[in-house]
């Protein structure tokens, strides 16, 4: 490299430095027929307050990995004489298909007669499998391990020794909560206060409706009033909580606290390093909720997985009632009833508030909380004729009894490049580790969002094509499905390519919607191109030969070369065989190709011959 220009590029994080040799038209060096270019990984720097954040969390992961380890010794023996790769399956879960050892279809069951799709028909639920579990004779012993899987990894975070959930106990947890130093209360701690609270936290009424009947009962008490709010549900901030002025001055994120929108166990830590000692009244309060919330499940006679049960029952049962309702009205015409069944069941709009947001499957914009899907029903119920049907769904709805809703997880897809989000807006954490509603809070260079799938889809509608990359671990059959539909929704089938470097992802694109369009991305490829089920192969600068893309084309694919950005490059890759060119610089890329298109003959062999000349000097 005597005599030549040549760059060093470093990319330089918390954890780990990147770097590249290339030439002045960054393409990159070789040295003893090796490429220049490697990372070096090394330990991240933290600061003494993120390493007690996240020690207790550790703790919690590292007992339920033991547990579960445990576990496995346990049921290993008696497992493996039916079912030898059970515990190999289960560990794999994680991988994507190409990457098993395994190459099973099916990750629980994969007996000749009994799959995957026979034990979700016949347990729903999980609480289904636990219920079935206790009655009956000579069970799966994988059932079994599974259910019991289930109690330990999710089992309760119990902060008071020998506590439990029942129905005595609040009474002893609601009185050492008052008796804390640090709520500042005129009342006497006697039995009948405690009892007066009790009452209201165990009855049949909505968030309101107990924080008011406890402002009538001690209306001055401002502090008592706020636990309170915390107790049933609700929200509140640490200054009203504690009454503290400095807690004020915490930022909106940590000051606000919600047992019912965070998981405490989580987010505890980070409450201790502020509240310190005062953390206990944190404690108590999430115990007296836990025990609210549990009464609230599980009914009297009845083990929690069958309450559980009852309460997936119940919903399928208010579902089937509300949409009879619908259907059956006399007073609405066939078409009104048609626009109202819509309306609840069907549309999926930004600011939706039907039970498609309430039950997190809108596509197009935010899941909602009961409080907004209970006030849509309500007007839409207004457009109906008067029954005992209606007056029961109103009469519920009010207690937030009506359809009961157990699943909570976000299921959004955002576009993003890399893996986290540091590069562009300097968080570590990937978009699978977070809620829509927090990327939405990112804000990158120029104030700009983070955009959600459908919003690019919606932009680019009849304007310009798009290659839609599947990429991440949660790229898998679900994502493929949901981005599919996406996109037929919009009916841009002919503007789409999607692409993927995970051929498992190619693979089951191009066998389940066989007229869409595949690219598929590669380093290094060796093998028969013909068994590719691709339309388009997507290769980088290093792999750009006239045989390479000869050998595509002979394969009725198109060659896409990436990411081209120097101006030599572009000019080069404007001018070869290639069917399209990925580039960071569209802007510069329409510039030259612009000036290309109006050349003169003159030029043009010029330019072919100085093209020509330059690949036999590199080859």
């Amino acid at each position: 490299m005597k005599n030549k220009e040549w760059y060093l590029g470093l990319d330089v994080g918390s954890a780990s430095v990147g770097w590249a040799a290339t030439d002045s038209n960054y393409k990159l060096l070789r040295k003893n027929k090796k490429r220049l270019w490697g990372a070096r990984l090394f330990e991240e720097a933290t600061t003494a307050a993120d390493r007690r954040v996240f020690r207790a969390g550790r703790r919690r992961l590292a007992r339920r990995r033991w547990r579960i380890s445990l576990l496995e010794e346990l049921f290993a023996k008696e497992v493996s004489k039916n079912d030898p790769n059970f515990f190999l399956r289960l560990k794999e879960s994680k991988y994507h298909f190409e990457d098993k050892s395994l190459m099973n279809e099916y990750l629980l069951f994969n007996d000749k007669d009994y799959t995957d799709k026979d034990y979700y028909k016949e347990y729903p639920t999980i609480y289904h499998l636990r219920s079935s579990l206790m009655t009956e004779e000579n069970p799966d012993i994988r059932k079994v391990y599974l259910a019991i899987h289930s109690m330990l990894k999710n089992r309760g975070h119990f902060l008071l020794q020998g506590q439990s959930f029942s129905d005595s106990n609040i009474d002893s947890v609601i009185k050492e909560l008052l008796e804390l130093s640090i709520v500042k209360t005129n009342l006497e701690v006697t039995d009948e206060v405690v009892q007066s609270l009790k009452e209201i936290a165990l009855q049949k009424k909505n968030l309101s409706d107990k924080n008011n009947d406890v402002k009538k009962l001690y209306p001055k008490e401002k502090q008592l009033q706020e636990i309170f709010k915390l107790v049933f549900g609700g929200k509140t901030s640490l200054d009203k909580l504690y009454d503290i002025e400095e807690y004020k001055e915490l930022e909106n994120s940590v000051k606000s606290i919600s047992f019912k929108e965070k998981v405490y166990e989580e987010v505890r830590p980070d409450y201790e390093q502020i509240l310190s000692n005062y953390i206990e009244l944190l404690d108590l309060a999430k115990l007296v909720y836990d025990s609210i919330v549990l009464a609230d499940i599980k009914k009297e006679g009845k083990t929690i997985s069958e309450s559980k049960v009852e309460l997936y029952n119940k919903h399928k049962d208010d579902l089937a009632n509300l949409k009879k309702l619908v259907k059956t009205d006399r007073k609405l015409s066939e078409d009104k009833k048609k626009e109202v069944y819509f309306a609840i069941f069907k549309e999926d709009k930004e600011k939706g508030t039907n039970y498609v947001n309430y039950t997190h499957r809108s596509q197009e914009g935010k899941s909602c909380l009961y409080e907004d899907f209970k006030k849509f029903l309500k007007k839409e119920l207004e457009k109906l004729e008067d029954s005992p049907t209606k007056t029961t769904i109103l009469e519920e709805l009010d207690l937030e009894t009506f359809l009961p809703l157990q699943r909570t997880k976000d299921n959004y897809y955002i576009v993003n490049h890399d893996k986290t989000f540091k590069r562009v807006a300097g968080i570590n954490k990937s978009a699978s580790d977070m809620t829509l509603k927090e990327i939405k809070k990112i804000s990158l260079r120029g104030e700009e969002k983070i955009p959600e799938i459908n919003e690019v889809l919606k932009l680019s509608k009849n304007k310009i094509n798009l290659f839609i990359e599947l990429k991440g671990k949660t790229a898998d059959k679900k994502m493929v499905d949901d981005i599919v539909k996406l996109v037929k929704k919009e009916k841009m089938e002919k503007q789409v390519v999607f692409i993927s470097m995970r051929y498992s992802v190619i693979n089951y694109l191009k066998t389940k919607y066989k007229d869409l369009k595949t690219g598929f991305i590669y380093f290094l490829f060796l093998g028969d191109m013909s068994k590719i089920k691709a339309d388009y192969m997507l290769f980088s600068e290093d792999f750009v030969t006239e045989n390479h893309i000869e050998q595509i084309h002979r394969h009725n694919k198109k060659a896409i070369v990436w990411t081209v950005n120097s101006p030599d490059s572009m000019k080069k890759y404007l001018d070869s065989a290639v069917d399209g060119i990925i580039t960071d610089r569209v802007n510069d890329i329409l510039r030259l190709k612009e000036k290309l298109d109006i050349r003169s003959d003159k030029d043009l062999v010029y330019d072919l011959l100085e093209s020509s000349l330059l690949d036999k000097s590199n080859s």
